[in-house]
């Protein structure tokens, strides 16, 4: 039995411009895992955030990802990599997709802000 999970990371980079996340290749991410189905990949804000979805097999079971990542500078000059996973089964991905965006949102949102205090 796999139970629906969602992670979060952040990665302090130091004082360097933040990744250009259209340059990295973030889909490889899913690529490494056991027989990968790439479903998704986009590359939006100025290369600042990258969205990849795919299914693979964990155990005899075939799972869903979603991984979000987000590129930015704090107030304080660092760079930094945050990055939502979000997998479940297969079977149940339809059911909660809707709670993994919302969260997705929510992280989103309470990540970065844009110099008028609007999430972009």
């Amino acid at each position: 039995m796999f139970l629906p999970n969602v992670a979060i990371q952040y990665f302090d980079l130091g004082r360097t411009p933040p990744l250009h996340l259209g340059e990295v290749g973030t889909a490889r991410d899913i690529a490494t895992l056991d027989t990968p189905t790439i479903l998704s990949h986009s590359v939006t804000l100025a290369g600042a955030l990258s969205q990849d979805e795919g299914t693979y097999f964990h155990h005899g079971q075939q799972l869903h990802i979603r991984r979000s990542q987000l590129s930015y500078t704090t107030d304080t000059g660092n760079a930094y990599l945050s990055i939502l996973t979000s997998t479940s089964q297969a079977v149940d991905w339809q059911n909660l997709h809707t709670e993994f965006t919302t969260i997705e949102q929510q992280w989103f949102n309470s990540t970065i802000k844009t110099p008028t205090g609007t999430t972009p």
